[in-house]
């Protein structure tokens, strides 16, 4: 574990990517990392939007089981506030199963609940809250090559999404998808890493998920059958004196006016680091961030686990485009983003603090701080 850790101190690498462009819903589980012992992990961060819980915890717990080819059970609990009177905004929870099939294969289920309510003192007074969940079964197949590691996966997935405003509802869809997914990757621990992935995600009709003509759709206009292309190159580059430099560029592409959860940068700020997570949303996008850091502290093993603390300093913009429908002309729009930071790993614990500045905020509905502090740790027991 601390070794899958210390790459974190050194990129900006997801753990598990499906689908390169988009994130995963408070709760999910899907990026839990396999365990070969009981093991619980503790997080604390400030990442949360305001109006849904500017602090976040979460407590997650896996349990490896000795089948023949492994199997794991992770539960994931999540709170996020505090609203004006000092409650949660943000409940959510889930639970993963996978089970490995034969070398290299694996099937897992993921199932995900969360709720929310908007806990400003400007929107509570309009009792704003929603209900989310995610269900998904898949299969994934890793083949190693050498040094170089290549992933497949094929997902079904059933997302329900209700939101409703001083009693009304004004949200109620149902998605049922398709993601195939492949990923590749070659390197070696903090020397050069690279990485590629590529999904393509496939709305289906029928199976519950919301008709065509769904009048309380998550956006206006939006269609349950659509079909998009993400993507994503990343690569990390040693350089000399412990300095490396971090660059990766990400991108959608579809004719479809999607439903929010499908949209690009939908859970995530990884390549919007100055915006909200989900702030940085559209159909199309095509974007990118690239980073130098420095290890203050190199990494060391001699006191038996790994220690490493790095600085960085980083850059992300790129390309918004939302697709015109018959009751929405579409739109494009642009961002960009500086950041400047230190993370640490000290052997259970990892941490990162980090100043953002917004250089070109897209429109939206929800304020944005220009200037923000961003504090995010874990650990490990």
């Amino acid at each position: 574990m601390s070794s899958a850790s210390g790459l974190h101190a050194q990129a900006f690498f997801a753990d598990f990517v499906v689908d390169p462009v988009t994130g995963v819903d408070r709760g999910s589980t899907s990026q839990i990392r396999k365990v070969e012992e009981l093991t619980a992990v503790a997080t604390l961060s400030s990442t949360g939007s305001e109006p849904i819980g500017r602090y976040v915890g979460s407590l997650g717990l896996s349990l490896p089981f000795g089948t023949e080819h492994g199997s794991q059970l992770d539960l994931l609990g999540v709170l996020g506030g505090p609203d004006v009177d000092g409650g949660p905004e943000l409940r959510a929870s889930g639970f993963g199963y996978r089970l490995g099939l034969a070398e290299g294969t694996t099937a897992y289920l993921n199932y995900d609940y969360g709720d929310y309510r908007l806990g400003t003192e400007r929107l509570m007074p309009l009792e704003v809250k929603g209900v989310h969940k995610t269900l998904a079964v898949g299969l994934r197949h890793v083949w190693q090559l050498g040094e170089d590691r290549l992933t497949g996966s094929v997902e079904l997935a059933a997302k329900q999404r209700t939101d409703e405003v001083l009693g009304f509802d004004v949200t109620d869809e149902d998605l049922r998808l398709i993601r195939l997914g492949l990923t590749h990757e070659t390197g070696k621990l903090f020397g050069f890493r690279r990485r590629l992935a590529l999904a393509v995600t496939k709305g289906l009709s029928g199976l519950g998920a919301s008709l065509a003509e769904n009048p309380l759709p998550s956006a206006r206009g939006v269609t349950p059958d659509f079909l998009r292309v993400s993507f994503s190159a990343e690569v990390s580059i040693p350089l000399e004196a412990a300095t490396y430099v971090n660059a990766g560029v990400i991108g959608q592409v579809t004719g479809d006016s999607l439903p929010v959860s499908q949209r690009c940068g939908y859970g995530t700020n990884g390549y919007s680091r100055g915006f909200d997570r989900s702030y940085v949303l559209a159909d199309r996008c095509f974007g990118g961030r690239v980073e130098l850091a420095h290890d203050f502290q190199p990494p060391d093993m001699s006191t038996g686990v790994l220690r490493r603390t790095q600085g960085f300093v980083g850059l992300d913009g790129g390309r918004l485009r939302n697709m015109g429908n018959p009751l929405f002309a579409g739109e494009e729009d642009s961002w960009s983003s500086a950041s400047w930071g230190v993370r640490t790993l000290q052997g259970n614990f990892l941490g990162e603090i980090a100043l953002s500045h917004i250089l070109d905020k897209p429109g939206g509905s929800t304020p944005q701080d220009k200037t923000r502090l961003w504090v995010q740790a874990a650990y490990q027991f």
